[in-house]
């Protein structure tokens, strides 16, 4: 989950962490749920961030080298930047910065994702909506809705969106 992140807007979650669901008891479940795909960052040709041994529930293998690289805050925005090294292992690697800004006045979250690193590659990011909200996409934009807020998610019309069914894991040993 390097470079993941929550969002809550009007006193509610919009988009969230999937949890954990269970760690011994369903071994699959308990990989899948800590995978990349199962967090709000983005994946590079589909490989995980850090190495994960599937028989090793309780063990990862980092190589994603975190980094705090900065963070501001001001009367207008906060902003965080970060980086990670966990696609250094592709055969063409690639180096993962992402950078966060909220607005404070409107609520507004900008994320600026740049990657440095030779070679053609596939590019996923995933975003996981809080149970209670509905997702419509556009093109260049996702129109979020819940009881408690509403927000749209921008992005570049080149790219492909797409909504996938997800679970999530409020406590241990729940999903829905």
């Amino acid at each position: 989950d390097q470079l993941g992140f929550e969002y809550h807007a009007g006193g509610g979650p919009l988009i969230v962490d999937p949890g954990s669901f269970v760690y011994t008891s369903d071994p699959a479940a308990r990989n899948a749920f800590r995978s990349t795909a199962s967090h709000n960052t983005l994946m590079i040709d589909g490989a995980e961030q850090n190495k994960v041994n599937p028989e090793w529930l309780f063990r990862m293998f980092e190589q994603a080298r975190a980094e705090h690289v900065a963070f501001t805050a001001g009367d207008a925005a906060v902003e965080y930047h970060g980086r990670h090294h966990g696609y250094e292992v592709l055969p063409d690697p690639v180096i993962h910065d992402r950078t966060f800004r909220l607005e404070r006045s409107s609520g507004r979250l900008l994320i600026v994702d740049r990657l440095s690193g030779r070679g053609s590659h596939q590019l996923s990011w995933h975003f996981h909506f809080a149970p209670g909200v509905t997702a419509a996409v556009e093109a260049g934009v996702c129109r979020l809705r819940s009881p408690w807020a509403a927000a749209v998610v921008e992005y570049p019309r080149e790219c492909r969106a797409q909504l996938n069914d997800a679970w999530y894991s409020p406590s241990y040993g729940v999903r829905n």
